[in-house]
């Protein structure tokens, strides 16, 4: 099929594909790597309440509230906590009774500590899965460029 004098074949379409999903893992990936890097001050929070969020029919989250001092002021803040998320409100009324005896630390961004969450953790698993994509999209390039050379 030709459009303006641009082919397009069965490599073309594949590295185009590729390169949409390679796009969107990046912009997420490179999301969330910003989100981690922008918290980087630490201080203790105080945890008010912890709330039950309904994700699914059997998928309960759990949510904190909190406060913390930074930079002679006291922030509000909350945080949703992330999966694995609790297969029923007992299990998760539970781990909330386990949580409130906890002292938890809050990370927050130094020159916006309204900024805050008290879970920090790095998306190694959404890196991986674009540093796979980037390898599947570079393979069809390979692919596209052999079959060039070839023909």
């Amino acid at each position: 099929m030709s459009l303006s004098g641009f082919k397009f074949n069965g490599s073309s379409l594949l590295m185009w594909l590729a390169g949409v999903i390679l796009a969107g893992f990046l912009i997420t990936a490179a999301s969330d790597v910003w989100g981690y890097l922008r918290l980087e001050k630490k201080s203790i929070a105080t945890v008010n309440d912890w709330k039950i969020i309904e994700k699914g029919s059997s998928q309960f989250a759990l949510r904190a509230n909190y406060t913390f001092n930074a930079q002679g002021k006291t922030y509000t803040g909350k945080t949703t906590l992330s999966k694995p998320y609790h297969l029923n409100r007992l299990s998760a009324e539970k781990q909330v009774k386990i949580y409130a005896a906890h002292h938890w630390p809050v990370w927050y961004q130094r020159g916006h500590p309204e900024n805050s969450s008290i879970e920090h953790l790095f998306p190694l698993k959404k890196c991986l899965y674009t540093l796979v994509v980037l390898g599947v999209f570079f393979y069809f390039v390979y692919l596209r460029n052999r079959e060039t050379l070839l023909n």
